[in-house]
């Protein structure tokens, strides 16, 4: 297999992603904990993308400085409307120039992706890959907005061993990140 897995291993994403798979939780706790889990694990994948700039302020009789995120970067969040919203919901406030796109991945993945331009970096975050959309969802942006596959990441909390297979037949560069890989029994 040829692709770019991430197991984030850190004690805090794997502590929640463990109360999460072995305790039953309250909706509300759930939710929370989940998008918690998102917001580490966009942040993992963005930390090695997102390009900062450090500005020097010469005052008077001091200096200040300041670390912006560079104005030409532009991002977009894709997630499934059905199970994955309450992942990204606040990754938009922290992150500027990133729009969160919400499809419904089973019904309407055409229509809904037009206006992505080229130089956009693409985050697909999703509670779980849903393999079949997920591989029609990439073929869309690389073929049809003309995406570089190295603009393209894909988030999930966990994803089984032979969804990866499929995907690293068709994407072997693609990065994905997630907290565990459920490896099916044969």
């Amino acid at each position: 297999m040829k692709l770019n897995i991430r197991i984030v291993s850190h004690p805090i994403i794997t502590y929640l992603s463990n109360i999460n798979k072995y305790l039953y939780l309250p909706y509300n706790l759930e939710k929370y904990i989940l998008s918690q889990l998102g917001l580490f694990l966009i942040y993992e994948s963005l930390r090695d993308w997102l390009l900062t700039y450090r500005l020097t302020i010469q005052k008077l009789d001091y200096q200040d400085s300041i670390t912006i995120i560079d104005p030409q970067e532009s991002y977009m969040i894709i997630t499934d409307q059905q199970d994955s919203l309450h992942f990204i919901q606040e990754i938009a406030y922290i992150i500027p120039k990133c729009k969160v796109k919400v499809i419904d991945l089973e019904n309407s993945l055409p229509n809904e992706l037009t206006e992505i331009k080229t130089n956009t970096k693409i985050i697909i975050a999703l509670c779980q890959s849903k393999i079949f959309y997920l591989i029609e969802l990439i073929r869309q942006l690389t073929e049809t907005n003309n995406l570089n596959i190295q603009h393209i990441r894909v988030c999930t909390i966990y994803c089984k061993n032979e969804d990866l297979i499929q995907i690293s037949d068709r994407y072997p560069k693609l990065n994905i990140y997630t907290t565990r890989i459920i490896r099916s029994i044969i």
